[in-house]
């Protein structure tokens, strides 16, 4: 991620700051104490192994921008191969890591709405309702007002699909003169069981039931952000229990189970056969992608910790039921 406004930030977003005992800096929590910490933990395997099984650290580019050349990729061309697997992906939602242990996760459907009407020089004396932008802001409040999805709950934690109404927002070319259209982009969190033409069906049911549709149309975005799949909840068994005890061992509480609000890789695992955890890393996305991103210094010693427990309980698994 880029960093953002660089005045915001209290010190260079390029170099580690430690800081009221955190760790500031670009990608601090999202996700490079998450790669270190993998480093340092599969090392620990390394000088002394476990007697069965294998362990692969994958690092993959391009997941911010749907993975089609990163996971994706690689689960198209059968290169992912592994009985479970566990995304280092930030576990915390405000200021702290592991906050929870995430079993699911929502996926999301990208769409535009666009709103037409008729152009012309802004000091016409023309109706407004005659605009497009009379019927792009009563679609838009339409949209904020409904709620398409009200029967989607989650079974883990009662998570809830989300509709984040005009993220980007495009048209006109100059402040003196009205536009033949107006768009703006849609984009859902989704939650396992839901397909993009539910999605996509719902969005217009909104518009048709406002009196819009023949002046605004809803159409998915172009791949491959227009889908990106929940994924599956872990249900293997090996795999929570190894996640469970490994959280119990290194953070000495319970896990509380839960559904990750944004999206991970674990998706693309999961479209190759592999169960996968969707985030166990360090680092929390309350704080992420945002000027002075930072994590509790601790962290980093705890996230080699877990995850080295973590791999050998997997590995070890009736010693740790």
């Amino acid at each position: 991620m880029p960093p953002g406004n660089l005045s915001s930030w209290h010190s260079d977003p390029y170099c580690l700051t430690r800081a009221d005992s955190r760790l500031r800096g670009l990608g601090a929590a999202d996700m490079k104490t998450a790669i270190a910490a993998m480093l340092f933990a599969a090392a620990r395997i390394a000088r002394a192994p476990e007697s069965e099984g294998t362990l692969t650290l994958v690092f993959s580019a391009d997941e911010e921008n749907g993975s089609s050349y990163g996971m994706e990729w690689l689960a198209q061309q059968g290169l992912l191969v592994a009985d479970g697997a566990a995304m280092t992906e930030p576990s915390g939602l405000g200021q702290n890591s592991w906050q929870r242990l995430f079993i699911a996760q929502r996926g999301h459907c990208v769409a535009w709405l666009v709103a037409r009407g008729v152009p012309g020089h802004s000091g016409e004396l023309l109706s407004r309702d005659q605009r497009a932008s009379y019927a792009f802001v009563k679609a838009l409040n339409a949209l904020l007002e409904a709620d398409p999805f009200a029967e989607w709950v989650h079974p883990v934690d009662g998570t809830r699909p989300t509709v984040n109404v005009a993220t980007m927002v495009e048209g006109g070319m100059v402040p003196f003169a009205h536009p033949e259209s107006l768009r703006a982009c849609l984009e859902v969190r989704v939650i396992e069981g839901m397909t993009e033409e539910l999605v996509i069906g719902r969005l217009r049911e909104v518009i048709v039931r406002a009196g819009l549709s023949d002046r605004v149309t809803v159409e998915p975005a172009s791949p491959p952000l227009n889908w990106i799949s929940p994924g599956e909840q872990v249900r293997d068994k090996r795999l929570l229990d190894a996640a469970k005890f490994a959280w119990r061992k290194v953070l000495g509480r319970e896990p509380i189970l839960a559904v990750m609000t944004a999206g991970t890789d674990s998706s693309h695992a999961n479209a190759a056969g592999i169960p996968a955890l969707p985030a166990f890393g360090p680092g929390s996305l309350g704080v992420a992608h945002k000027p002075n991103e930072s994590l509790p210094e601790e962290d980093i010693g705890l996230a080699i910790d877990i995850f080295e427990t973590f791999i050998r309980a997997y590995h070890r698994e009736t010693q740790y039921v």
